[in-house]
């Protein structure tokens, strides 16, 4: 954080300031001021933001600004989607910048960074895929990527970086679906095949929510593992949410939960309101101590919109009466077949 605003601080600062006489400013309070420090201090991402504005203007006038607001602009809309989805453990590094002129996008990392080296384009929105690009490729899951098998793991990128430029830079999508994806699938028939299993993965609340947070958190135990035995574990996890992920309305012999030996989940489906009617929350609460009892490392709670009343008791109940740990909510979108696209909240309990 303090880099932003050190390059924040260095734009404004840069003028000569000797011809200015401040005594004439005293008078005014000096309380809104304070108060907006302390906004952008809490908020890095808007201090990043209204850096790389004050950069834009700057630019007019110097290279070195126009670099600025470009490297502002990326870092805050990557760290935007960062702090929504709360996904520090899937993309646990910053971004930095180093300009090097005529240079390929490159990547690499450094205290706790990943510093992309580019050249600037006079179009932002191609700057922002090409610097997003260099970014996954060392910053997506960087403790456990070395485990994943390459198909699994370019595909994964893949749909991570369109949902990220679909959510924070919609300008840019064109340019990724029509250069970017042609040249990655190109002869590509496996990536091809996860990529469209992930999407679909995404389009039901999947994809980030599950099956990036149990890479993260369970793949280290791919570690030692042959390849192809890697593979098929991961391959386990990808199919348990296949499954679930094209399951029809009230459909109760699909299995909601894995037990590999690597990813133990199951996921809990707070949907029905005939069983809380007659029954109460006690059904849910039961579930998912019973996971936990199995073995289960992680439990997925899943309260659809007309259930989503409940989810203030529930949440709470399970905390007390369960061994499971609310590690994190989530706003997600699903799609059923009865009520096509509609917001849900997920709760990981571990």
């Amino acid at each position: 954080m303090s880099f932003y605003f050190e390059n924040l601080f260095l734009q404004i600062f840069s003028f000569d300031l000797s011809s200015i006489d401040f005594s004439s400013f005293w008078p005014v309070s000096i309380t809104p001021f304070i108060g907006i420090i302390i906004y952008l201090v809490r908020n890095p991402d808007k201090a990043e933001l209204w850096g790389s504005i004050l950069s834009q203007v700057l630019a007019f006038f110097s290279r070195k600004a126009e670099r600025r607001s470009v490297s502002g602009n990326i870092q805050s809309r990557l760290n935007s989607f960062v702090k929504k989805l709360d996904f520090d453990d899937v993309l646990p590094y910053g971004i930095k910048f180093k300009w090097v002129t005529n240079a390929n996008f490159e990547s690499f990392i450094e205290n706790g960074d990943v510093i992309v080296i580019m050249d600037t384009h006079h179009n932002n929105a191609r700057n922002f895929v090409n610097a997003l690009i260099a970014y996954t490729e060392q910053g997506l899951l960087p403790n456990v990527r070395n485990y994943i098998p390459n198909e699994i793991m370019q595909a994964t990128e893949l749909v991570l970086q369109e949902k990220i430029i679909e959510s924070q830079r919609s300008d840019a999508l064109q340019i990724f679906k029509k250069e970017i994806l042609p040249k990655k699938l190109e002869g590509e028939l496996e990536i091809n095949t996860f990529k469209n299993v992930f999407s679909n993965l995404d389009t039901k609340g999947y994809f980030d929510t599950i099956f990036l947070s149990e890479l993260s958190f369970s793949g280290g135990r791919l570690d030692g593992l042959l390849p192809s035995e890697a593979k098929s574990h991961i391959e386990h996890l990808i199919y348990f949410l296949k499954t679930i992920a094209n399951r029809k309305a009230m459909d109760d012999s699909t299995p909601l939960s894995l037990q590999d030996s690597i990813f133990k989940v199951s996921l809990v489906l707070v949907a029905k309101m005939n069983i809380i009617s007659s029954k109460g929350l006690t059904p849910y609460v039961n579930r998912i101590r019973n996971a936990f009892s199995d073995g289960q490392d992680s439990v997925y709670v899943l309260i659809r919109k007309h259930s989503l009343s409940f989810s203030d008791v529930l949440i709470p109940k399970v905390s007390k009466e369960t061994t499971g740990k609310n590690v994190w909510k989530r706003s997600v979108f699903t799609l059923d077949s009865i009520h096509g696209r509609t917001k849900a909240l997920m709760y990981l309990f571990r």
